[in-house]
């Protein structure tokens, strides 16, 4: 780790532009405030996993095939294990390396290509000491079998996962002592993930991915928000009055990075229903809380909403 200690601060990404782009999934950022949503007051990240591709790599046709492109399709979670506290963030080893292997056998090209974690709950708005030095580590490693590693920090929680500034990005490269800033350089693009059955990252069928390159910032479209369609509308009337049965009144809606979460007690737990983002998209998640750690979580399609309650409320009298 020679000349690590002299070089704690990025450098500029300018030199960088004609040999590497980073390419992140569009709904990355998404999962992410859902994953910080579950642990307001502590540190949490995940691992990024995707692909390197080089040269005419007709994986898929995004990016500059000029130069080499870090594709970054998923994460995976901390993990059930993981150590959160408000300065200090270590992921479930273990839980991640068996998604990781069950994300090979659906893709033996799929690589960690690096990871994220968060500082929202403790102000601090830069890398760590200690990041930044084991971030240096890991890409050096023999058993790391690539050349970059990319690292991105969540400064705090936005209100949108579209607004900018609370998010920055770094990546970290073999056999160099300095490191760069990519946060205005990187690029969000339609790369969907093919693992969210393991990570609970799930795209559904309403989602087509689209051909080439989409920058957020060249395009300008801003997708409707799911809640404020009319069909939304008649779907949060039905659960609430659904709850309200089940529950008495003890149901409450929030909203948060866009989405609509509805809050029911029941016995010793909270069922928690997370509504889609965008109209068009017909995932929800539902998980069961005690406090604030997650005991139970379920993904499935609106239609199905039903199995997932019923397995919720049958879940919630055995707590």
């Amino acid at each position: 780790m020679r000349g690590i200690t002299n070089h704690l601060k990025a450098t500029s990404s300018r030199n960088l532009a004609d040999r590497v782009e980073v390419l992140f999934d569009r709904h990355i950022f998404e999962y992410m405030l859902l994953e910080l949503e579950k642990y307001p007051q502590a540190e949490e990240g995940g691992k990024f996993i995707g692909h390197i591709l080089q040269g005419n790599d007709t994986r898929t046709d995004i990016g500059d095939p000029t130069a080499s492109r870090i594709v970054i399709q998923d994460f995976l979670p901390g993990g059930p294990n993981a150590k959160r506290t408000q300065v200090e963030f270590m992921p479930d080893g273990e839980y991640q390396e068996s998604l990781f292997r069950k994300a090979e056998r659906e893709d033996p090209d799929i690589e960690h290509v690096g990871t994220w974690h968060s500082h929202h709950c403790n102000g601090l708005d830069t890398l760590s000491r200690g990041d930044i030095e084991g971030y240096f580590a890991t890409v050096n490693k023999k058993a790391y079998r690539l050349k970059y590693f990319v690292a991105s920090l969540v400064k705090h929680v936005p209100k949108d996962p579209r607004d900018n500034g609370w998010i920055d990005h770094f990546l970290f490269v073999r056999g160099e002592e300095e490191f760069y800033h990519l946060t205005t350089g990187v690029k969000l693009v339609d790369v969907p993930t093919s693992f969210g059955a393991l990570t609970g990252h799930v795209l559904h069928h309403s989602h087509k991915k689209s051909a080439g390159e989409l920058p957020v910032e060249s395009t300008g479209v801003v997708p409707r928000l799911w809640y404020e369609s009319e069909a939304a509308k008649e779907v949060l009337a039905h659960d609430r009055r659904l709850w309200a049965k089940h529950c008495g009144e003890q149901v409450r809606a929030t909203r948060l990075n866009g989405r609509i979460t509805l809050k029911a007690a029941s016995g010793k737990g909270v069922i928690s229903t997370t509504y889609p983002f965008a109209s068009g998209e017909f995932g929800l998640d539902v998980a069961i809380l005690m406090g604030s750690k997650v005991v139970i979580s379920m993904n499935c399609d609106l239609e199905d909403r039903a199995i997932a309650y019923t397995a919720a409320l049958a879940a919630c009298e055995r707590l």
